[in-house]
């Protein structure tokens, strides 16, 4: 079994998704609207102004999409190995360091004055009280200046009289026409890093009920601009999932990140470590190879 180390994270999947990061020598961010959590940004019931709130993030995806990357510092899980495998996948032990070091090259291709770091990393938040002071004051510290906007907007746009301010945020977030006035804006420069840092951390919550799986996550927020020039599409059941490639250094030892693989509960037999083996030395890699503790009946 893997060594519990603080400085590692561990990405559970299936023998499929084991291949493909080997192989292709990359790691998979997928399209935040296509996760299959329904706790997902579900963060207005958080908020002391909850329509405010919600309007706010649905704002910001008219310029900015994330991507997602699951990972947990749990290094043999049960729960993990029957969400995500079925029992019979693997995880794959990741140094986070060396992770960020590789994200690193990808993130300076694609930057933005306004929203220079894209990458971000770190451990869920499940402490609902953390979560609700959060995200009331920023929205409290941003929100005479938004309804300034938003009176502007009402002033010049004859379209919204006689709608309130949340009307008028919800018709904003479905048309870029009003997403592109919003950003010429001076008031706006002011307090869009502030939306975006809430929306940013809001990608870090989850309710405490699933504090067991001691998520890590790394997200990459992409601008719309540059959204096209690296999307890819994989074949999920009857859906195109969007997502992402990171390229990952396995040829460097100083900077390769894969420390390990376990083989998960039902895959731990003399032949399934062999073909593991016989894989990882064909790609000339280096990791050890280890086997979950847990035993199944």
């Amino acid at each position: 079994m893997a060594d519990k180390n603080n400085d590692s994270i561990y990405h559970y999947t299936n023998l499929s998704g084991l291949k493909g990061i080997l192989s292709n020598k990359t790691i998979w961010l997928t399209h935040f609207n296509f996760l299959n959590d329904p706790f997902e940004f579900k963060c207005q019931h958080l908020s002391s102004r909850k329509d405010i709130t919600l309007n706010l993030l649905e704002l910001l995806p008219s310029s900015f999409v994330p991507f997602i990357i699951s990972f947990s510092l749990d290094f043999d899980s049960y729960p993990l190995w029957s969400n995500y495998t079925n029992h019979y996948g693997f995880n794959i032990e990741f140094d986070i360091q060396k992770l960020v070091a590789n994200t690193a090259k990808f993130n300076s291709k694609y930057c933005d004055n306004l929203f220079p770091n894209y990458f971000r990393n770190n451990i869920m938040s499940y402490d609902i009280d953390y979560q609700k002071k959060f995200i009331n004051e920023i929205t409290d510290k941003n929100l005479p200046i938004w309804k300034k906007i938003i009176s502007d907007l009402i002033e010049n746009n004859p379209e919204f009289k006689a709608k309130n301010v949340n009307d008028v945020m919800k018709i904003m977030a479905e048309n870029k026409k009003y997403a592109e006035e919003i950003n010429s804006n001076p008031n706006f420069i002011s307090i869009f890093k502030n939306i975006a840092e809430l929306f940013n951390s809001v990608m870090f919550f989850k309710p405490k009920s699933l504090c067991t799986e001691k998520e890590y996550r790394f997200t990459f927020i992409a601008h719309v601009k540059h959204v096209h020039d690296f999307l890819k599409f994989r074949q999920n059941n009857n859906l195109l999932i969007p997502y992402i490639e990171i390229p990952i250094n396995l040829d460097d030892k100083k900077l390769n990140p894969i420390k390990s693989i376990t083989l998960g509960p039902k895959s731990k037999s003399k032949i399934s470590r062999n073909s593991i083996e016989l894989f990882r030395d064909s790609l000339k890699l280096d990791f050890k190879i280890h086997e979950s503790d847990i035993n199944l009946r």
